[in-house]
Formats: C-alpha cells, sequence, structure tokens
C-alpha cells in the first residue's frame, strides 16, 4: 500500500508559486517563450499577449492591456508543524510588490523586424531589483535562424531549468538557480533555428546573486550558461524536452562550480485529444561545488554539524515532478514530490517533500493558492537537529497583477 501511495505522489505532483508557465507552452505547442513574456528565455514581465492570456477567461481592465506598465502583489500566510526555525515565522506576510516596464527605444514604423527594447523590473517592498536589461531583437518572431535573434545585455533571470518564479523547489535551491532572487549579469544570446528548437547562451560575471555588484570576492569569477529546448508539433507526441547546464571559472586555486539539469513537460490534453486536462512537469538536476550556497540558501543541513562539512564537495542530485489537473480552466487540482540529496551516492539520506492543493483564478492575472506539504528528512542527524527547516506546512498563497 505504501508503494502504491508513493508512485501516486510520484505521478502526480503540485506546482507551486509560478508566474513563468512552461506547461502553457507545452500545452499549445508553443516554443517562443516571447509568445507572452519580454525575455527570450521566458519568465518576468508579460507582454499584452502574456496579460491576455493570464486573464482566464475574465475582462481585462484597461490598464492591462499595454506593454508599458506591470504591477504585481504577493501575499502569503505561512503556518508551519513543527519546532523549527520556521516556526517562528509563522503568519501572514507580503512576500513581494512588484513594478516593472518595457518602452521600445526605437520607432515603432522602423521597428519591423530589429527593436531596441528597455526592460526593467524592481520589488519595491524588499527593495530588491529584478530584471533589467536592454533586449536587442535582430529579426522577426515569425522568421527562424541559426544566428542570434535576440540580444539581452544587463541584468536577467538566466535560463536553467523549467524556467518558474518558484523560489522553494529543491532543484532550484540546489543548483542556486532561484527565480525570485538570483540574478545574471551579462549577455544572452537567443534564437529560434526550427520552430520546434530553441536555445539560450548566457555570459555572466560572477554567481547568480541578488545585489547590483558580484558578491564578495566573485568578481574574477565569470560563467557560462546554455540552455536548449525542443518541443515536438506532433499531436500524438505532445512533449517538451529541454536540458541546461552552467558553469563558473573561479578564481586561481578555487574550486569550479557547476550544474547540469534535463527537464520534460507532457500535456496529457494534447495526448488524449482534450478529455484528459492535465500537465505533467519533470526535472531532474546535478550539481557540485555549490552545496555550502544551496545548504545556506534552504536552511538545512545544521550549518556547524558534521553533516554540513562532510557535503561541502559532494556531487548533489535532485528531482521535481508536479502535475496540474484542470478541473476547469479557473480552478486546478495541484499535487508535487520534491527530492534533494547533497551528496547523491547516499540515497537513504534524501530530504523530500510532497504536497497537494488548490489554485483557483478569481481575476485576471490573479489566482489563490491553498496547499499542504508533508516533508520527510532521511539523513539520520539531520531528523534530530531541530533547525533543519524541512517541516510539513500549510500554504495560503495570494497574488495580484495587472
Amino acid at each position: 500500500m505504501k508503494i502504491f501511495l508513493l508512485l501516486l505522489l510520484c505521478a502526480f505532483q503540485l506546482p507551486l508559486v509560478v508566474q513563468a508557465r512552461p506547461e502553457y507552452a507545452n500545452r499549445h505547442g508553443i516554443n517562443r517563450c516571447t509568445a507572452c513574456h519580454f525575455s527570450p528565455a521566458g519568465g518576468g514581465l508579460r507582454n499584452t499577449n502574456g496579460k491576455l492570456y493570464g486573464s482566464h477567461g475574465f475582462k481585462i481592465s484597461k490598464y492591462a492591456s499595454q506593454d508599458f506598465v506591470s504591477a504585481e502583489m504577493r501575499f502569503v500566510h505561512y503556518n508551519p508543524k513543527g519546532d523549527g526555525l520556521d516556526s517562528e515565522g509563522r503568519g501572514l506576510a507580503l512576500m513581494a510588490g512588484i513594478i516593472g516596464g518595457s518602452v521600445a527605444i526605437t520607432p515603432e514604423e522602423d521597428s519591423e523586424a530589429t527593436e531596441i527594447r528597455a526592460v526593467f523590473s524592481h520589488d519595491v517592498y524588499n527593495n530588491t531589483p529584478w530584471a533589467t536589461y536592454i533586449r536587442f531583437r535582430r529579426y522577426e518572431d515569425t522568421q527562424t535562424g541559426w544566428l542570434p535573434q535576440y540580444i539581452v545585455a544587463g541584468r536577467f533571470h538566466a535560463p536553467f531549468g523549467i524556467m518558474t518564479d518558484e523560489h522553494r523547489t529543491y532543484v532550484k535551491l540546489q543548483t542556486v538557480s532561484d527565480y525570485n532572487k538570483k540574478l545574471e549579469s551579462g549577455a544572452m544570446f537567443s534564437a529560434q533555428p526550427y520552430d520546434s528548437f530553441h536555445y539560450d547562451i548566457a555570459i555572466v560575471n560572477g554567481e547568480a546573486n541578488n545585489a547590483t555588484f558580484a558578491n564578495k570576492g566573485n568578481a574574477e569569477l565569470w560563467g557560462g550558461l546554455a540552455n536548449l529546448r525542443w518541443i515536438s508539433k506532433y499531436s500524438w507526441l505532445p512533449l517538451t524536452f529541454g536540458m541546461s547546464y552552467k558553469y563558473y571559472d573561479q578564481a586561481k586555486n578555487q574550486h569550479k562550480p557547476w550544474a547540469a539539469s534535463a527537464y520534460s513537460l507532457i500535456s496529457l490534453e494534447r495526448l488524449s485529444g482534450g478529455w484528459m486536462r492535465a500537465d505533467l512537469m519533470f526535472e531532474y538536476a546535478q550539481a557540485k561545488y555549490l552545496n555550502d550556497v544551496a545548504a545556506t540558501s534552504a536552511g538545512f543541513p545544521n550549518a556547524t554539524g558534521t553533516y554540513y562539512a562532510n557535503i561541502l564537495d559532494s556531487t548533489s542530485s535532485g528531482f521535481f515532478g508536479q502535475l496540474n489537473y484542470y478541473l476547469s480552466e479557473k480552478l486546478v487540482l495541484q499535487l508535487k514530490h520534491d527530492q534533494l540529496l547533497y551528496n547523491r551516492d547516499y540515497s537513504a539520506d534524501a530530504y523530500q517533500k510532497f504536497g497537494i492543493g488548490l489554485k483557483h483564478y478569481f481575476a485576471a492575472n490573479s489566482f489563490f493558492m491553498y496547499r499542504w506539504e508533508k516533508a520527510e528528512i532521511g539523513q539520520p542527524d539531520e531528523e534530530k537537529n531541530p533547525f533543519h527547516r524541512a517541516e510539513d506546512a500549510v500554504w495560503a498563497y495570494l497574488q495580484v497583477g495587472i
């Protein structure tokens, strides 16, 4: 019976808080992120098409029917079931208040093919800089080619793994690709050689960080990122498959961190001809020399313990899976499985989370979500650590945007 329940939980997965929705792109067979977003890698500020799609059948206001300004507020009520550090942070909180804008620098009459656009966003509540960059478009989205179609220069969310702004999945923590905070500074090149194939390549300075400049000691650190994504155009194979890799060249005599990800999305709605309105998402990742950053961000394991010291140079592995089952276009059943091994050679030490919840869209680009999570820790010493921050919890989340 336990094996059956485990398989059921692994097969039906819950997405947490996401703004970029790659499952929607797979659902409709769209491989161009600029169909809904300004960033060619996906995520971040949405254009008018993205806002219209996010309306979920509700009327959209005149303030949202434009590309120039966007705004978003995020609230959360957190109720952990344990005695760890997170128990002290229970209650209602405003997570973020994000404002952003997009302005075409080139005149509209001269921008049929080429365009220069400024894109900026900022979390005014936390006074945290978000993506701010100049985007160069060299040819129209209706065209394909191997040479870069988009060139992005500035601070941007790097394309790694499934592009969502979920910041609590173990895979995001493990690979230091937290969409909410981890931005890169540099240049990114994106293109669509075929309608079914997309690539992003980035050259960055400093590890992903939340400051205006590179973190202390990282000014000499340069890195590269690559993301490849293929989406099937066949109705009998409603599949998206992608791979990501990033590598940082540290200063002399320092470790060189790297991370790799393979991910897939499956539209059960397209596969079943419309009678099963659901989609699946899976991601598997490995990383090395990032455990110190990942453990600090997650709050576990205990930074003063022996286990923490033993995993600093280990190769980690993580898994994330989720399913959305659309009870209607406005109500979604969500289930999830999340797993992290700081040392991939010791599977019994895994951190795991299982979750179930509902997401309800009550207005255009606005939703309420409620979910329950069950956490498990396999590492014996960490299971006894009262400050591991991997607790059972109930969440209520509200997001309103224009």
